[in-house]
C-alpha cells in the first residue's frame, strides 16, 4: 500500500498535480511513513524531473508545475520539519537584485531548491545589497542566490559580494547567480563562487557548494 502511495507521489510530482502530490503526502504520514523517507521521494523525483529539462523532455512549464507539486508536499511536512533543521542540505537566501522586477526565474529557482531538500528564503525582486546580508544574518544561511535579468542591473551583482566582503561574512558564504543577463565569465570577474544558466543548474551548483 505504502509503496503505492510512494509513486502515486512521484507520479503527481512528475505531472505537477499539486493537489494529488499533497495528499498523497498526507497519506504517506497517516501511514507511518517517516519524514526521511518521504524527503527522499521528493529530492529522487524532482532529480528526475530536473535531469529531463536537463536533457529537453521536460521545458519550462513542466519545470514550474513540478516545482509548485513539490512545494504542496512540502507545506505538508512542513510542521513535521520545523526542529529538524538537520534534514536540509542547507539554508538559501535568494533574491533578485535591486533595480530588477523580474522574478519568474528566481522563482522556479526557489521551488526547486525547496524540492530538493534546501530552506529556501526568497526575498522577492528589486532587493538591495544590504538585505542580502541582513537576512543571511538572520536565518545563518550559507549560499546567497542573485539573479539579473537586465544589462542594466547586472551590475548591482558587484553590490552584493562587496556588502559580504564589508560584513566580514564573504568567506562564510557561497554566493549563487543566473538570470538572462549573467554569464559564467561575468559571474567570476564579480568573485562569486558559482553560476547556473537555470533552475536545474542552480540546484546541482548548490548541491556542490554545501559538500
Amino acid at each position: 500500500m505504502e509503496h503505492d502511495v510512494k509513486a502515486r507521489l512521484g507520479s503527481a510530482l512528475h505531472a505537477g498535480e499539486a493537489e494529488d502530490a499533497a495528499e498523497a503526502t498526507r497519506a504517506l504520514l497517516e501511514a507511518g511513513e517517516s519524514v526521511d523517507t518521504i524527503l527522499a521521494v521528493l529530492r529522487h523525483t524532482m532529480d528526475e524531473v530536473g535531469e529531463k529539462y536537463r536533457i529537453g523532455e521536460y521545458f519550462i512549464p513542466e519545470l514550474v508545475l513540478s516545482g509548485k507539486a513539490a512545494e504542496a508536499a512540502i507545506n505538508i511536512l512542513l510542521p513535521h520539519l520545523t526542529s529538524a533543521g538537520d534534514r536540509f542540505l542547507g539554508t538559501v537566501v535568494l533574491g533578485t537584485v535591486a533595480g530588477d522586477i523580474h522574478d519568474l526565474g528566481k522563482t522556479i529557482v526557489f521551488t526547486m531548491l525547496s524540492a530538493a531538500g534546501f530552506r529556501v528564503y526568497d526575498l522577492g525582486a528589486d532587493v538591495p545589497a544590504v538585505r542580502f546580508v541582513e537576512k543571511t544574518k538572520e536565518v545563518n544561511a550559507s549560499i546567497v542566490g542573485a539573479s539579473a535579468l537586465m544589462s542594466t542591473t547586472v551590475n548591482r551583482m558587484r553590490d552584493i559580494t562587496a556588502a559580504f566582503e564589508q560584513a566580514g561574512m564573504r568567506k562564510d558564504v557561497k554566493i549563487m547567480v543566473g538570470g538572462a543577463a549573467v554569464t559564467p565569465e561575468f559571474a567570476r570577474m564579480i568573485g562569486a563562487d558559482g553560476y547556473g544558466k537555470d533552475a536545474h543548474e542552480a540546484v546541482v551548483l548548490a548541491k556542490s557548494l554545501v559538500r
